[in-house]
């Protein structure tokens, strides 16, 4: 029996045929932007790709992460919903470890 979480998570790989024409995979990857707002999706899609990612590359899957359950600013701050500003809620992979 499979994981659906750990399917979803090689989906850079498998829909960009990472393994069948690396040239257009390395056009495509890592993704500039990802988006969503189910917050299941953040602990669990986006921690599969970072899994994923970091066995078959050893980098992240994306480069910028956009979502609305819960965000952090620059300084590491909750938004709300009422405060946050695309500019003071995004988060690149890399800075996710600090806070």
């Amino acid at each position: 029996m499979g994981n659906p979480w750990l399917d979803a998570g090689i989906v850079p790989f498998s829909t960009l045929h990472y393994r069948e024409d690396p040239e257009f995979w390395r056009q495509w990857f890592p993704a500039d932007f990802v988006t969503e707002s189910f917050p299941g999706q953040f602990r669990n899609w986006f921690y599969s790709m970072l899994a994923m990612s970091t066995v078959l590359r050893r980098e992240p899957p994306f480069t910028t992460i956009f979502g609305y359950a819960t965000l952090f600013g620059e300084d590491a701050a909750r938004c709300t919903r009422a405060g946050a500003t695309p500019s003071s809620s995004t988060r690149r992979p890399n800075e996710w470890a600090s806070t």
